[in-house]
């Protein structure tokens, strides 16, 4: 398992094509020659010049540099797309019995994703207004209902990994609140078939 970074710097950005060169340049240094282990992320927020290739130009200068692009409609944080960065992880049965319920969820719901559960989402706001006009499911299942109303409205959606650690305290219940995501599935798929989530105008 990596380490996590001494220190996140976080930059969000939009169309700073001609300013961004200066500020990853001062953090080069200082990450060169204070902290090596400092992770740099550049969230572009849908750019339309070279924001995105110039932040990426810098990846050889900055070990731990990442480029996030939002050119989409939903970005949910994903513990499975890279289990390295799972600081503290579950219970054995708990991880288990999240791998076996995201497969009911791909299946039944024809979804893609491989960690609809995590709890770290963003939506644009206007583009996502519908799927939460439509929502009907307001338990622990809501997650996988937004992500079948944002596939089924044509929202162009991302699964992104995120540095994640498992709180003992967390209040899901293996039994009750299991069984209720797993019927609140079905309830997803009967909406559907009855028409429930009717297509924007």
């Amino acid at each position: 398992m990596n380490p996590p970074p001494d220190l996140s710097i976080i930059i969000p950005s939009f169309n700073e094509e001609q300013r961004l060169p200066d500020t990853l340049r001062k953090i080069a240094a200082y990450v060169r020659e204070r902290r090596p282990d400092t992770e740099v992320i550049v969230v572009d927020d849908g750019s339309t010049d070279k924001t995105a290739a110039v932040a990426r130009s810098y990846q050889a200068r900055i070990p731990l540099l990442r480029v996030l692009s939002n050119t989409h409609d939903v970005a949910i944080g994903s513990r499975a797309v890279d289990r390295s960065l799972i600081e503290t992880h579950q219970s054995a049965f708990r991880e288990s019995a999240g791998i076996v319920f995201n497969r009911i969820v791909r299946i039944i719901l024809r979804l893609p994703f491989v960690d609809t559960q995590c709890g770290f989402k963003a939506f644009r706001r206007e583009r996502c207004r519908i799927i939460f006009e439509q929502q009907t499911i307001e338990r622990f299942g809501f997650d996988p209902e937004l992500l079948y109303l944002a596939r089924h409205h044509g929202l162009s959606t991302i699964e992104v990994p995120v540095r994640w650690a498992h709180s003992p305290a967390t209040k899901v219940s293996m039994l009750k609140d299991s069984l209720q995501m797993f019927l609140d599935v079905f309830v997803i798929r009967w909406n559907a078939l009855r028409g429930r989530y009717r297509q924007a105008d």
